[in-house]
């Protein structure tokens, strides 16, 4: 009897746990945010990202076009428009879409290796992630940002 209370106990326990919200991150607000995002089904578009990580170098910034919800064409900031399909290095660490995005977030901001404080801000008519920042006790950070979002992929 003992033991079947201190499993059940336990596998209560182990439940709470499960989808536990980590740290400042709010799972209901940003699956709301995504779902929004997806809900449009925007396929052709266009935005400028800058994404950088503490102690390991500047920013990396560009246009990404993004057409038929694939990445087509990039323009980095700091170099000439490259085409997608000859882009090698670098890659975006939060990804090419918006989408991808988004994936990259949930995995960064649920792994509590990862962050000690989050902070997350919606764009509140597109409904994309148009910042986020993760800090870790080490003094350690990573962030994106995402400006100038427009609907179609008209290239400069």
């Amino acid at each position: 009897m003992k033991k079947s209370i201190f499993i059940l106990v336990f596998m209560a326990a182990l439940v709470s746990c499960v989808n536990e919200p980590h740290g400042n991150f709010d799972y209901a607000v940003f699956n709301r945010e995504r779902q929004l995002w997806l809900g449009q089904d925007i396929q052709n578009y266009i935005f400028y990202s800058s994404e950088g990580r503490g102690m390991s170098g500047g920013p990396l910034s560009g246009h990404l076009y993004v057409q038929d919800g694939v990445i087509a064409y990039i323009q980095f900031s700091r170099n000439p428009p490259v085409p997608a399909e000859e882009v090698v290095f670098p890659q975006f660490f939060f990804g090419n879409t918006i989408s991808d995005v988004y994936a990259k977030i949930e995995t960064v901001a649920s792994d509590a290796s990862w962050c000690d404080t989050v902070e997350i801000r919606y764009d509140s008519e597109w409904h994309y992630p148009k910042y986020f920042r993760c800090d870790w006790a080490s003094g350690g950070f990573l962030f994106v940002k995402i400006d100038e979002f427009s609907i179609g992929t008209e290239r400069p």
